[in-house]
């Protein structure tokens, strides 16, 4: 029993040790940053630096760098080398926030801040100091350092946090539309509410944040959709559009990898969205509609699934499903908005091949030919309900939009033979040409795509492709865009994106932006190419202006030359007969 006991009591320390280690506080930062900020975005100063380490490059060469291209003065370098000391937590993130208060009705006012942690106040005092001689730093009521930083911005610190917030006023409706400073009293008074923020009135009271700033990135964007929906005053003239968008948010993460930049997205839906979507879940993806497109060259496909009674249910929620019908009937069209979402089944998919450059003739200036891209192209939607989708077609055909070709419908306007249309019983294409539509239909060829990057479909609501080798292959090189062009190509491979299936109040998804260089961190990649690219530009500016100025020489001489012959002539006696 004894042993028993022990044994219990051991457990329910090891539970209780497990559980506080799991539950990781939030980062002191957010406590500062307001619920109602239309977008929060973070920057991991310290897993950039740490990353880019192994390419030799760093943020700090960078930042160096950019200032070298600028002709930054030795004294403005000196104030970046002291920033990197200056009682700033650069170990920890920087998170920087935007919110849109008022409307564009009444006036708004938009508030910027940028919050980081602080390794020591003293050291941030006497940064100021030597920056701006003079500053006037007080002594707030809330127990923080202040001071103004010019009429619209003002810092404040205390042994935690250092604040730096904006706020420019405008008046949309009125003779002057451009922005104002806000008045002292309203930046001070700005401040003062950030640094008094209660946890219910900051970004960590939004339980879909909480669960989002879990995520491990080196940036983080989060975006208040609700918030933003909601200052847009169309919004408001829609019957409980505002029920529809509550408690919508965006939450994106960023992070740069040995040969790939990854960038997961969540959205995040309302009781109210999440409820109609729960009503039309998505099937699987169908990739026939991709993978018997004949051609052995795809440039980069996308196909995704989704049940279009969804758009029904939405517009109907909204109490304007009324007003649609009513306008698609003053037009004269005998079909109502749910006959138009029943007619697709919502499988769609669209398809991209044989990218080529081509040299075009002018028939009216033969000697200047031009080269053109060419592609080939097609997009599949599968028909749904056939009496809707007949009813909508006829309707049309009878409008005179449509003409009907054999079992088939095509537009009745003539599109040139640049773009064929075709709606026939079971599907609508549009196609670049009519053999392509033919051997697409006829099931024949099939596209090649290698096996890797098909599966990461599977399972998916949403699946695009792009292969930037192939397209980057095809544009020619002209001139002084030759050296930039060849960076990129020699840089970029491909574009992965895909879309998960919702699972109850979030949508997830995922960009794969692919670099060559696989070995390499993506980011150090981009910064090399960025950094030879200006070179070779600042290098083709300074030949440019050696030409000029050879020029202007010439042309000085050539006139001094003029001068001298002109004074010559003069000067010369005028010989009597």
């Amino acid at each position: 029993m004894k042993f028993l006991k022990s044994t219990f009591s051991l457990s329910a320390l090891l539970m209780v040790l497990l559980f506080v280690s799991c539950k990781k506080s939030l980062p002191k930062q957010l406590q500062y940053i307001p619920k109602d900020a239309t977008v929060v975005f973070s920057v991991n100063v310290k897993s950039l630096n740490d990353k880019l380490a192994d390419s030799k490059v760093s943020v700090d060469s960078l930042v160096k760098s950019l200032m070298a291209e600028s002709k930054t003065t030795p004294e403005d370098v000196k104030k970046w080398d002291d920033l990197k000391d200056a009682g700033i937590d650069w170990t920890s993130d920087v998170y920087g926030f935007y919110e849109s208060k008022g409307s564009l009705m009444a006036g708004s006012s938009q508030v910027m801040g940028a919050v980081a942690a602080v390794s020591s106040s003293s050291k941030l005092e006497e940064y100021l100091k030597k920056q701006k001689p003079g500053i006037a730093i007080t002594k707030a009521a809330g127990g923080y350092s202040e001071a103004k930083l010019d009429d619209d911005a003002i810092i404040g610190w205390n042994s935690d946090v250092v604040i730096i917030t904006t706020i420019k006023s405008y008046n949309r409706y009125s003779q002057d539309e451009t922005a104002s400073a806000a008045p002292a009293s309203g930046i001070n008074a700005q401040l003062a509410t950030l640094f008094a923020q209660k946890a219910d009135a900051s970004v960590t009271s939004i339980p879909a944040f909480k669960n989002f700033i879990k995520e491990k990135g080196d940036m983080l964007l989060w975006v208040n959709s609700s918030g933003s929906l909601a200052s847009v005053p169309q919004l408001a003239m829609v019957p409980k559009a505002a029920e529809l968008i509550k408690d919508s948010y965006y939450g994106g993460v960023i992070n740069f990898e040995n040969g790939k930049v990854v960038a997961s997205y969540n959205s995040y839906v309302g009781k109210v969205m999440a409820d109609i979507i729960k009503k039309h879940s998505n099937g699987a993806l169908d990739m026939d509609m991709v993978t018997k497109y004949p051609s052995s060259n795809v440039t980069g496909f996308g196909v995704f699934t989704f049940d279009p009674a969804i758009i029904t249910d939405i517009v109907r929620f909204l109490g304007v499903e009324a007003t649609a019908n009513q306008l698609l009937a003053g037009n004269g069209m005998n079909f109502t908005l749910e006959d138009i979402t029943k007619s697709f089944k919502g499988d769609f998919a669209i398809i991209g091949s044989d990218l080529v450059t081509e040299q075009k003739v002018n028939p009216e200036f033969p000697e200047y030919p031009s080269t053109e891209p060419s592609v080939k192209y097609l997009f599949n939607g599968k028909v749904g309900d056939k009496a809707a989708y007949d009813k909508v077609l006829t309707a049309l055909a009878s409008k005179g939009l449509l003409t009907k070709v054999g079992t088939a419908y095509v537009p009745a306007m003539n599109m040139g033979g640049k773009v064929l249309f075709v709606l026939d019983e079971k599907n609508i294409f549009v196609a670049s040409d009519s053999v392509l539509l033919s051997q697409y239909k006829a099931g024949t060829g099939k596209a090649v795509i290698a096996d890797n990057i098909l599966s990461e479909g599977k399972g998916k609501s949403g699946f695009a492709y792009v292969d930037f080798t192939k397209i980057m292959s095809q544009i020619p090189a002209r001139g002084s865009d030759t050296f930039s062009l060849n960076q990129v190509k020699a840089t970029l491979k491909d574009l992965i994106v895909t879309s998960d299936k919702f699972d109850g109040n979030v949508m997830k998804g995922k960009f794969e932006l692919r670099t060559l260089n696989e070995k390499e961190n993506s980011l150090a990649t981009f910064i090399k190419m960025g950094s030879a690219i200006a070179a070779n530009e600042k290098a083709q500016a300074a030949k440019r202006q050696q030409l000029t100025d050879e020029l202007d020489s010439a042309a000085t001489a050539i006139d001094s030359a003029a001068v001298v012959v002109d004074t010559a002539v003069a000067a010369e006696p005028v010989r009597k007969p």
